[in-house]
């Protein structure tokens, strides 16, 4: 999160924009601060203090990035790794990667995978000291 990220808010069918103008640096159970200013146009209803649900934007909407649905691998790996199915769905095969920015649905992917790999999103608890993984269906 930084100073100048975008975010967008839906409110009666309307888009807003706002971009982050200050970052808290606490951190409390995995949760932080932010303060957001409207850009251009604000509700008319809204009030200091209110809830809100918006999204942040995690780039440019022109640039094309590789993304990978959030799951719960991402707290049992750290983002280290993946396993990443074979083309017959047989054999999931542990890969590093390297992620980028995050929000609660997506994760960028910066290295480690090609478009059309298939990962196990699912948690790794299980497997974290495995290699490969036999799928039988």
């Amino acid at each position: 999160m930084v100073v100048g990220q975008r975010a967008e808010l839906d409110v009666d069918g309307r888009r807003y924009d706002l971009e982050v103008s200050k970052v808290y640096p606490n951190v409390q159970a995995s949760q932080f601060e932010v303060d957001l200013r409207f850009v251009g146009e604000a509700p008319p209803d809204i009030r200091r203090g209110q809830t809100l649900q918006m999204r942040l934007v995690l780039g440019d909407s022109d640039s094309n990035a590789m993304l990978l649905a959030n799951g719960p691998f991402f707290n049992d790996t750290g983002g280290a790794w993946v396993f990443v199915m074979d083309h017959n769905r047989s054999v999931a095969t542990r890969r590093d990667v390297e992620l980028g920015r995050r929000n609660s649905n997506n994760i960028e992917v910066v290295a480690g995978l090609m478009d059309g790999d298939e990962v196990i999103i699912s948690s790794y608890s299980n497997f974290i000291t495995v290699d490969r993984l036999f799928i039988d269906e």
